[in-house]
């Protein structure tokens, strides 16, 4: 995944998630939205 998408839905929390977990793997999923929330 690009930043840049990210950021342009960075005004959907919901749809920001979604694309990192389908940009993500099951166990990165779960560390990347720990970093990301943190």
């Amino acid at each position: 995944c690009s930043k840049q998408q990210i950021a342009n839905k960075s005004q959907k929390a919901q749809s920001v998630a979604n694309n990192m977990y389908a940009c993500l793997g099951v166990q990165q999923k779960k560390i990347h939205v720990t970093m990301y929330h943190a």
